[in-house]
């Protein structure tokens, strides 16, 4: 709102004690000053900020107080003020959810005051309480409308005769009419990408989790070597949610590596203020806080906080979407299980040119966010592919593996000895440039200090570092990857017939050959001819 062709110098609607929600222990008589109160001045007259609707306001001093900071609460009660005199700017869905347009485009929000140094949980009730106070008010439709028909989050599809065809949505294709034919298209384009058709459907579910899926539950790790068209799938994804997606750090957030505290709740802003969270080159999330990872893929509150502002709890609203490029060393529990999906990506070359191509020109987006719809409204939860293993072991990490395997005796039932134990000596390869933490989560190895049973008699026993096995299911996969790797034995081979003869021996005479043998004093092997 900086050119002066926007500004709007019109007042303010009066609202009245009666518009407002009287929320027990929520509501005093500062918030209801303020809310009332604000003023739409000239530029000639001190102002407090611009509105987003270009209008320039000011707080009521009646409410002002040394050292407290009202901006971000009078910003809200300015939005809020707007919405109740027939201009929507905060609006609820039919799940409660709070969303707040801003530059003609709706986004979810957590918490009106997160971002500011206003601590007042209260008023985010009293917004909620004030919409809902007011049935005439639009409720938002939490999902995607086209130009034949709407799609809602849980899968109820709303008619053009239906007035909710007319409210608002969180998502708007006005242009574009939903086919079956096109959700077939993308399903099958998805196919040339991914490793199998499980791979596919995956990836159609992500490009429409953020406004399909029934609630937070799943975060979403792309894995491919590098060049397999993750990137730019990424990249289309996020042009086209627009405003409802963000670009953020996964490492900051999940504190992987040296982040500062600042950095570290900073990256968790996009997911309070957005549906979609993306970073395009991500590391190993099993290197990172699983305890603050679960928190937002469940749509807890998490710690965020602007720079120059203090922190603040907020609960997550986004859907994390990663790619990354070697297989995750995430433990394989069921609460881990239930919370990560994974998409194979295969292919390279001209299928990848192609795939590209058809992202930035044909609008193939939408055509997978057509065949995602589909998925979400006819199975909710889906079939989650499980990441390639081997392909992702190094040098290092496939000898520690195959060493492990051929220590103590098998359990008949895994295939493999679950105490067994290898001291890291053992491992011949040198260090090189590999990640050893990464690839021992990988295979559910850690390392340990155990006395050492192998060694000779006599010898003292003494402690040593070793890789033990910490988690068998993932371990049991690599184990069963190795052993379905290992050359088959020669088959038996088949009787002869029963009509076919064997030749008769011919019949030879050593005799005259060992005589001669002893002749020359041979003293080389002594054997039998015969």
């Amino acid at each position: 709102m900086n050119d002066l062709d926007e500004l709007n110098f019109t007042p303010l609607r009066p609202v009245t004690d009666q518009d407002l929600a009287m929320v027990r222990g929520v509501v005093n008589s500062n918030r209801l000053h303020m809310i009332k109160g604000l003023a739409s001045v000239p530029l000639s007259e001190e102002f407090d900020f611009l509105g987003c609707d270009g209008r320039p306001i000011r707080i009521p001093d009646s409410v002002r107080h040394p050292g407290h900071k009202l901006e971000g609460a009078a910003q809200a009660a300015h939005m809020l003020r707007l919405t109740l005199t027939g201009d929507p700017k905060l609006a609820l869905d039919s799940e409660g959810q709070l969303w707040a347009c801003w530059e003609d485009s709706w986004r979810p929000t957590s918490d009106l005051l997160s971002l500011t140094e206003e601590r007042d949980k209260g008023y985010d009730k009293f917004v909620r309480a004030t919409l809902a106070k007011h049935p005439g008010l639009p409720v938002l439709q939490p999902g995607v409308r086209f130009a034949n028909v709407g799609l809602l989050r849980g899968g109820e599809v709303v008619m053009p005769d239906d007035p909710r065809f007319n409210a608002p949505w969180a998502m708007s294709l006005d242009d574009e009419e939903f086919t079956r034919d096109r959700a077939i298209l993308g399903l099958q384009a998805a196919s040339t990408i991914t490793t199998d058709m499980n791979d596919a459907r995956m990836l159609c579910r992500v490009a429409a989790a953020p406004l399909m899926r029934d609630h937070l539950q799943y975060a979403y790790d792309l894995l491919g070597t590098g060049g397999n068209g993750k990137g730019c799938f990424l990249k289309a994804l996020l042009d086209f949610y627009g405003p409802l997606g963000s670009t953020f750090s996964f490492a900051d957030f999940a504190g992987i590596g040296k982040v500062s505290p600042t950095s570290y709740e900073q990256a968790g802003v996009p997911l309070t203020q957005r549906l979609l969270a993306v970073d395009s080159d991500a590391p190993d999330p099993g290197l990172g806080d699983l305890g603050r990872l679960n928190k937002a893929i469940s749509g807890e509150e998490v710690s965020v906080r602007l720079l120059g502002f203090n922190a603040r709890m907020a609960r997550a609203v986004a859907v994390m979407v990663i790619a990354s490029n070697r297989t995750p060393s995430i433990a394989s529990d069921p609460s881990q299980n239930r919370r990560w999906r994974f998409v194979n990506f295969d292919r390279t070359g001209s299928v990848v040119d192609d795939w590209r191509v058809a992202l930035e020109r044909d609008a193939l987006m939408i055509d997978l966010f057509m065949a995602g719809c589909v998925e979400w409204m006819t199975d909710p939860v889906g079939v989650n592919p499980r990441p390639n293993l081997t392909s992702d072991l190094d040098d290092w990490g496939m000898e520690t593996l195959t060493r492990l395997l051929g220590v103590g005796t098998p359990d008949p039932k895994l295939g493999f000895d679950p105490d067994a134990y290898l001291p890291t000596s053992c491992v011949t390869l040198p260090e090189g440039n590999r990640d050893k933490r990464a690839q021992l989560g990988m295979m559910g190895l850690r390392s340990e200090s155990k006395y050492d049973r192998l060694r000779l008699a006599g010898d003292e026993p003494k402690v040593r570092r070793c890789y033990v096995i910490d988690d068998l299911e993932r371990f049991a996969n690599f184990a069963k990857l190795i052993r379905d790797a290992q050359p088959q034995p020669n088959p038996t081979p088949e009787p002869a017939p029963d009509e076919l003869t064997a030749l008769e021996p011919r019949g030879r005479d050593f005799g005259a050959v060992e005589t001669q043998l002893g002749a020359m004093g041979w003293t080389g092997n002594v054997f039998p001819l015969r």
